[in-house]
This record gives C-alpha cells, sequence and structure tokens, in this order.
C-alpha cells in the first residue's frame, strides 16, 4: 500500500507569505489541468492495480474545483486503484471556498477528513496575510463542515506573523480550540525568498515578532493544547487521540508515497529508494503529458548516506522520536555509531536526548529544528 498525493497548483490569490507552487488559473485552464492529471495516474506502470491507504489532495486551494470536477477525479482514480475500507481521504479547502451545499457534495463522494486553511480569525493579520477569507469566513467554514458531517476536521493556524502579539496568538488558538477539531497544524511563519514578505522585510516594512516571543508563542501552544488533550506529535502538528495525519506521517516514516501533478514529489522503494519530482509548471507540465512524455522533471537514487540522513531528521521531527533497535533494522546501521559525532555535538548543545533507546528533540531542539538539523546532518 501506499499514499497518494493530488496537487491542484492554483488559487484565486496568492497570499503575501506563499511560496507554494500555486497561481490563479488561466480561462479553460483548470480542465485541461485535470485531464492531464488523471492521464498521469492512469499510464504510470508503478500505479496501475495498487492499494491506497491515504489520499490527500492539496495544493493551492483543491476546493476552486467544482463538484462535478472532483466527481470526474474520484471516478478516474477509482479505475486505478484499490481503495481499501477506512482509507483516510483528506482535501484542503480556504474557508473562502465552501459553503455548506458543496461539502455536504464533497463529503459524499468519500472526503472523510478536511484541512482547513484558518491562518487566524483576526481580520487585520488575514489582510496582512493576503487572504481571501476573513475571520467570520473561518467560524463558518468549521461549523458548515460539521454539519456536511465531517467527524475528522483538521485546522491550520499560523503565528510570529506581523503585528501580531503572544496575546492575539493565544486568543487566535483559543477560539480554534473551541470547535474541538481532531487535528491541528500549527506553524511559525517563514519569511520565504521571492514572496511579497520577503520583499517587505528587504525594505524594512515587515515588522516581526522578536525571537523570544515566537519561542513564547511556540511554548504557550504546547502547553495550552496538552491541557485540551491534544497530543503533540510532530514539531508542527497536535492531534485528539487516534487523529494523527495517517498520510502526512509517511513522509515522516519514510513509506512510499506518490504525487501527481505539476510539481508533486514521488518516494518510492524499488531495488533502491528513489525520489523524483513532476514539472513545477502547470501549463508545461499540461504540454508534457499532452505529448506522451513523463512529466517527471528529476530524479534522485538516495545514496546510504542522504536515505540515513533524511530518515533521522523525518524521525526527530515526530515527538515519538527514532527508536535506535528499530532504526537498526530497518536501515541495517546503529545510529549512535553512524552520527556518533553528529550526536555528541547535539548531547552537548542540549538538542537532543536519549530515553530508552529513544532519541528525542529536547524543547531546545524543536524551537530551533531547521537550524539544528542544518547542523547535524
Amino acid at each position: 500500500m501506499f499514499g497518494l498525493y493530488l496537487h491542484i497548483p492554483f488559487c484565486l490569490k496568492k497570499c503575501a507569505y506563499c511560496d507554494f507552487n500555486s497561481r490563479a488559473p488561466r480561462p479553460g485552464e483548470v480542465d485541461s489541468y485535470l485531464s492531464a492529471l488523471q492521464k498521469e495516474i492512469a499510464t504510470v506502470p508503478a500505479l496501475a492495480g495498487r492499494s491506497l491507504s491515504s489520499l490527500y489532495i492539496g495544493g493551492g486551494t483543491p476546493t476552486i474545483l467544482t463538484v462535478e470536477q472532483f466527481r470526474r477525479l474520484f471516478a478516474a482514480l477509482h479505475s486505478v486503484f484499490h481503495w481499501n475500507d477506512g482509507m483516510e481521504i483528506t482535501v484542503e479547502a480556504n474557508p473562502g471556498t465552501v459553503d455548506l451545499s458543496f461539502l455536504r457534495q464533497l463529503r459524499s463522494l468519500g472526503v472523510n477528513r478536511l484541512s482547513l486553511g484558518i491562518q487566524s480569525f483576526r481580520d487585520s493579520l488575514l489582510r496582512r496575510m493576503g487572504r481571501i477569507h476573513s475571520g467570520a469566513d473561518g467560524r463558518a467554514a468549521i461549523e458548515a463542515a460539521r454539519k456536511a458531517g465531517f467527524e475528522n476536521l483538521g485546522a491550520d493556524l499560523i503565528y510570529a506573523l506581523p503585528g501580531q502579539a503572544p496575546a492575539d496568538w493565544e486568543e487566535d488558538l483559543a477560539e480554534l480550540l473551541g470547535y474541538r477539531p481532531e487535528h491541528l497544524s500549527l506553524y511559525a511563519l517563514s519569511v520565504e525568498p521571492g514572496t511579497p514578505f520577503a520583499r517587505a522585510e528587504k525594505e524594512g516594512k515587515l515588522l516581526l515578532p522578536a525571537e523570544e516571543e515566537e519561542v513564547e508563542m511556540f511554548r504557550r501552544a504546547v502547553e495550552i493544547t496538552g491541557e485540551r488533550g491534544y497530543e503533540h506529535y510532530e514539531i508542527s502538528n497536535f492531534a485528539l487521540p487516534g487523529c494523527f495525519s495517517r498520510h502526512n506521517s509517511r513522509y515522516w516514516t519514510m513509506e512510499e508515497y506518490y504525487g501527481a501533478g505539476a510539481g508533486a514529489h514521488s518516494f518510492l522503494w524499488r531495488e533502491d529508494p528513489v525520489r523524483f519530482h513532476n514539472e513545477p509548471d502547470p501549463a508545461a507540465y499540461v504540454g508534457r503529458i499532452g505529448r506522451g512524455e513523463s512529466p517527471v522533471a528529476g530524479r534522485e537514487v538516495l545514496e546510504k548516506k542522504t536515505l540515513l540522513s533524511e530518515a533521522m531528521m523525518l524521525g526527530l521531527r515526530r515527538t515519538a522520536g527514532v527508536d535506535m533497535e528499530k532504526f537498526h533494522g530497518k536501515y541495517g546501521v546503529e545510529p549512535a555509531e553512524y552520527f556518533a559525532e553528529d550526536l555528541v555535538r547535539a548531547f552537548r548543545e542540549e538538542w537532543i536526548e536519549e530515553i530508552g533507546g529513544v532519541l528525542r528533540l529536547t524543547p531546545k531542539g524543536a524551537l530551533f529544528s531547521n537550524e539544528v538539523f542544518v547542523c547535524l546532518f
């Protein structure tokens, strides 16, 4: 079994912080893109007849598709794959693009998990981010999702936003927790190159919270969610018992997944572990498929060092950590020996701890995980 990711690279408007592979569609482009996407799925030999453990449709904004477009897409998927009973089927949604009728029809197609990009309930922050929805739209989307029958609801929030104080963040988080979503993704703002936020920062016009305020926001998020019964199972992800994202967990445990669509990434085990990605430009992707060419734009057979380093980094992102005995069983090396020099530094800097044969990030390491991974691996 494997996980399937479908990328919808279109949105109504690009957000000021976003560097994802997405843009507004041109007239008629969505239908031509979906036709190409369906053709890719149907013609990849590695996919035919395989069993899906999870399906995740992300973007962009998948919910700019019509219900009829979703229906055609799902029909194509059913013709290629075996769908396991109880498999997780997730669709990402922007609150400004959904209503009760749409969500009911989406649920009737078998979608059983919705991931809402709330980001904030404060209109001033939403406008600053360039979001197309308001705080009221976010509340309405959550309520509509429940009425539509979604019992597995995820929601995203962003913290360390320009002009956001720790008290503002706690109010946003408290309001979201009042709806009791099964899953939370809480992300610190990352200012990515080429975005409007990056340009504003370069011009001195992006006033971000101080580092100690960002640290406090993260610390309080962990504390508050824990008090409300959520398990902090990955650096940015929290869930009620039994509600971890099954699809995203495949990424962190180095299990197979295939990404279809413009710019989508895949990881498959053949004789050797292989990672590859598709052509990112939607028009060029459609052109490749139309000419009967492979959409793959880059491929890498992972050498042992790369594979082990990625397995260690992804494992440490999970609060379950890296079980050294299981790591040895899967990859054939002892992490304490293979990464000896890196781990000595990590323990010295108090980034990592070892308890009962399991390596985990310390709270200090979790706060600066990206920097830690760059330094170590």
